[in-house]
């Protein structure tokens, strides 16, 4: 089954980051500003996915930011790609935009990348992804595996026939 290939771009799930640039700040309200009534959908996203429950004006907390985060994965988009800060629902930038001194992209984890595996936090977040990925995405495990394998294929069979074609232009 084909789906349709869905492309979104969305600020942070956590809101407005601190410090940010006011052009960054006044773009990221306008693209919240309600839709008119004919395209606003019965039932959002995040309301399918936590069974109806409205989280317009609920207080970010951890079950809003999952709730956020399952409805992005289960967007259907061909690629879904996370910002670390969302995953966790921080609220740091990586950097500020128009400032350029020592500290501006310093961004770092909490803890050494080689020992998340280690760190609780962590661990359960890459647990929840793998769960919302389980659930919502996968027919593209499957479609992906098959193509890779025949990319693969195709690439040896390629391979063999250059060599061929070589070893038959240089007798």
């Amino acid at each position: 089954m084909a789906f349709p290939v869905s492309k979104c771009s969305a600020g942070s799930v956590t809101g407005i980051p601190k410090g940010s640039h006011s052009v960054s700040r006044r773009n990221i309200r306008r693209c919240r500003s309600p839709r008119p009534a004919r395209t606003i959908p019965s039932r959002s996203r995040s309301q399918r996915v936590s069974g109806g429950a409205d989280i317009t004006g609920a207080p970010f907390d951890d079950r809003v930011r999952d709730l956020l985060l399952e409805s992005i994965v289960s967007s259907g988009s061909d690629i879904v790609l996370l910002p670390v800060q969302d995953v966790f629902g921080w609220r740091d930038r990586i950097n500020e935009p128009a400032k350029i001194d020592d500290v501006n992209w310093t961004f770092r984890l909490p803890w050494p990348i080689d020992r998340m595996d280690e760190v609780p936090e962590a661990s359960e977040r890459q647990r929840k992804l793998r769960e919302w990925t389980d659930r919502y995405r996968p027919y593209q495990q499957t479609k992906n595996t098959k193509n890779n394998h025949e990319e693969t294929k195709n690439d040896r069979e390629g391979t063999k026939n250059h060599e061929a074609l070589l070893i038959k232009e240089s007798s």
